[in-house]
């Protein structure tokens, strides 16, 4: 590479990572809007089986995701000749999944004799396509990013699919209310978004080389392990919950996730981001501590606000969004969104390890985090019901987190831990003493109450944090000065 600047290195850092964040916000909601179709076209169990699809479909794209991250790393680190990747990833993921679909095929039969899981043919063909087109839009993405642009690859794949998706879900079902065309829907809106996509980056045909193909092989063995391991251990819990605790405890978990979830939006946007813009200068031979170091200050500058709003708030949250019932999933929805602050955090640290070419810390984390969860789960859920779940989750990320700093420590001999970071936890635990104190003087109302924490969580938290973080100081001025 020499000395030549790569474009990945010159990355607007803070305006795509917003710009990257924004799109995926709204691509949560409108994944909730999905649901609500989906429940006044199907039956109950038809729901059902259309998300233990969509389990499997998630799962098994991981495999494609998993050599878009090697390919988004390997093309970021040039400027010229990317159409080479684009073409390796067809090479690559296409084959591997025909395999992974005969496969399922074959197990069918012990799936529904031991798991009693039961997909007919014409709903496994339709999730196969579901399957292919998702598979071909998370590669597309990555791609893209790859490119140099992260943000319009996620602006594409959320303004695009997560539009069309419910439309043509109400028209699919509106023809036939089944699982099958449920799943029609949603291969005709991935693949057709995946061509987007794809115009805007390098497409000419330019096969790859050996070298290439071997050198995504080398990184992505890793990327698809942890790609995996996230994926089940995102999943163990409502596994878990299902089996030792009913139903109930999953729809509180589920329901409360989907919204936790919108708080996480800005952290994964700013892992998209750094992760091409980190690439860039590690191959350019330059140091990316800095860098790094305020990827972990701006990742949760989204998550505590919500969090302070929810501690006070949650139960009229859920009534509100949902139902009476549900102010019972109260703990469930604080506990979520700590576990995305946790998850945010992850993202950054993997961005940094795949930037450094170390994918393969990022699986051995990963794998023990996956093991700690699966030994504490059951026995904290035996104690402590469906609430142990959790609780063993957080002891996992609290476990990776600390393997996480100790390794960067061993890198760039010293903990990643700015001191923004502490100054942000410190102003929350103040301003939670402040909340927790005038409810009690007060007797706030539920209204009065959401107003007023949602006012410390947004003015005061972010004009004290300003005011006190030279970090943040900097970031905000890196923004205005962004072209």
């Amino acid at each position: 590479m020499g000395e030549k600047e790569l474009e990945s290195a010159n990355v607007d850092m803070w305006h795509e990572s917003l710009q990257t964040s924004i799109p995926s916000f709204f691509g949560v909601v409108s994944d909730v809007v999905h649901v609500l179709i989906l429940i006044r076209f199907l039956t109950q169990e038809e729901v059902g089986l259309f998300f233990v699809c969509y389990a499997f479909l998630y799962l098994f794209s991981q495999i494609p995701r998993g050599f878009g991250i090697g390919i988004r790393k390997k093309a970021s680190e040039v400027n010229e000749g990317r159409a080479a990747y684009l073409w390796s990833g067809f090479i690559l993921i296409l084959p591997t999944l025909f395999l992974v679909f005969i496969l399922f095929l074959l197990s069918q039969p012990l799936l529904k004799t031991y798991a009693s899981i039961d997909i007919p043919l014409d709903v496994l063909f339709a999730f196969y396509l579901a399957t292919f087109g998702f598979s071909v839009l998370e590669f597309s993405r990555y791609y893209v990013a790859g490119c140099g642009k992260p943000a319009i690859a996620e602006k594409l794949r959320t303004g695009i699919a997560k539009t069309t998706m419910p439309i043509l879900t109400v028209l699919f079902l509106s023809f036939k209310p089944t699982v099958t065309y449920a799943l029609y829907a949603v291969s005709v809106s991935y693949i057709g978004t995946s061509i987007i996509i794809f115009t805007y980056a390098e497409n000419e045909l330019k096969p790859p080389t050996k070298e290439i193909l071997y050198d995504i092989l080398l990184f992505s063995k890793w990327s698809i392990l942890t790609s995996i391991l996230n994926d089940f251990y995102r999943r163990f819990d409502t596994i878990m919950l299902s089996a030792f605790v009913g139903a109930v405890a999953v729809s509180y978990y589920d329901s409360s996730l989907r919204i936790a979830f919108l708080s996480a939006t800005f952290a994964v946007g700013i892992s998209k981001t750094s992760n091409v813009k980190m690439s860039g200068l590690v191959e350019t031979n330059k140091d990316i501590t800095e860098i790094a170091s305020k990827t972990i200050v701006v990742t949760p500058l989204l998550i505590l606000p919500l969090l302070l709003v929810s501690l006070f708030n949650a139960e009229f949250i859920l009534s509100t969004l949902y139902s009476p019932e549900y102010k019972s999933a109260k703990i469930y929805f604080i506990l979520l969104i700590i576990v995305e602050l946790f998850q945010g955090y992850r993202l950054q640290f993997e961005s940094i390890f795949n930037s450094y070419n170390m994918p393969e810390y990022n699986t051995r984390i990963s794998l023990a985090s996956v093991i700690l969860n699966i030994i504490t789960a059951p026995p904290l859920v035996i104690y402590f019901g469906g609430l142990g779940v959790l609780y063993s989750t957080i002891l996992a990320e609290i476990l990776r987190l600390s393997l996480f700093e100790f390794r960067i420590k061993k890198i760039m001999n010293q903990f990643l831990l700015p001191k923004a970071t502490v100054i942000q936890f410190l102003i929350f635990a103040v301003l939670v003493i402040l909340l927790h104190g005038i409810n009690l003087i007060f007797q706030l109302n539920n209204i009065t109450s959401l107003v007023l924490s949602s006012i410390f969580a947004t003015i005061v938290f972010y004009s004290v944090l300003y005011k006190f973080s030279n970090s943040v100081q900097e970031i905000v001025k890196e923004y205005k000065n962004e072209k």
